[in-house]
């Protein structure tokens, strides 16, 4: 698919840089809401500011790519040698690979599969289970391509030059990551500006954060200096006295991360929305996601501001 053409966009009196935007939405621990987070990020931007949205679902699970494109279309796609696991395998057999060949349309939501008007859309270059049983062997092809350099590094390296050729036909890229420090991971953080760290309030979730910021992040990885962190709380329940004492924390600066203040509630209507109709199957984005609705608006006006005054990479 080719990608959409064009470059910067505003809404009202605000405006996204030329260059697209680059988040990464990862975490060290599994089971926090990452891939929801991804989906209501990149269609709440889409339906809000009429942005061109492109998820990179970096996670082998594929939870991402189940819940944009849907199960069939996945198979469709693994069947036309198309996504991430191509990708992989391109590069690991010494190949050029044409990154916008593997772009596919995501989202069920018919508002935004319009794409002769300004209104805003979703692509996703997908991922596949079948990569699960094959990755750490393609990493190891790859990382002997330059042996004393990083797999990480290295895959960032061919990620960012096929990105270069698209960077200008998106508004945001958002990467889905797997959990914890694996190189697909440590890969999104290198090529993003941002990254946004979903959380749920459990008690050593917090240190677990601290950790990860001054372990991977600044020590590993060294991109302290430029990669700006925001810590989105996930699956909050108001009702429960410890999770409400612990966001009080979190809105007081507590562990000096920069939190959202909003918190994303842990939510029936959210899970539902994740669960894709199937393959030409459409709904409006307030059947989707029903009372939520409300909530993806709320991340997407609070992250545009975010993301817009730290500026693109």
């Amino acid at each position: 698919m080719k990608p959409p053409t064009g470059n910067s966009f505003s809404h009202g009196s605000r405006s996204f840089s030329d260059m697209a935007i680059r988040v990464a939405i990862g975490n060290p621990k599994g089971g926090v809401g990452k891939s929801t987070t991804a989906m209501m990020l990149a269609e709440g931007v889409a339906l809000r500011f009429g942005a061109r949205v492109l998820v990179l679902d970096m996670d082998p699970q594929a939870m991402a790519t189940k819940i944009l494109i849907g199960q069939q279309a996945l198979h469709e796609y693994r069947s036309q040698d198309r996504g991430l696991s191509s990708l992989l395998n391109a590069w690991a057999k010494g190949r050029k690979a044409d990154i916008s060949r593997h772009i596919v349309p995501a989202s069920d939501i018919i508002e935004l599969r319009d794409r002769s008007n300004d209104i805003g859309s979703v692509d996703i270059i997908p991922s596949d289970p079948e990569l699960l049983k094959d990755l750490g062997e393609l990493q190891t092809i790859i990382g002997r391509v330059r042996r004393k350099q990083r797999v990480d590094a290295l895959l960032a390296t061919m990620f960012a030059e096929e990105l270069s050729r698209i960077d200008r036909s998106y508004h945001l890229i958002i990467f889905d990551c797997p959990a914890g420090p694996v190189p697909l991971a440590l890969t999104s953080f290198r090529l993003s500006n941002h990254v946004i760290v979903p959380t749920n309030l459990e008690q050593n979730s917090y240190s677990t954060l601290v950790d990860f910021w001054r372990l991977i992040l600044s020590e590993d990885l060294g991109l302290s200096e430029r990669l700006r962190v925001h810590i989105l709380v996930t699956m909050y329940q108001s009702i429960n006295p410890v999770q409400r004492q612990m966001l009080d924390h979190v809105r007081a600066g507590a562990y000096e991360l920069n939190a959202v203040y909003r918190a994303i509630p842990h939510s029936t209507a959210l899970q539902r929305a994740q669960m894709h109709p199937g393959t030409g199957a459409f709904r409006s984005a307030r059947e989707k996601y029903e009372g939520a609705i409300d909530e993806v608006f709320a991340l997407a006006d609070t992250m545009f501001d975010r993301l817009e005054l730290e500026g693109a990479p």
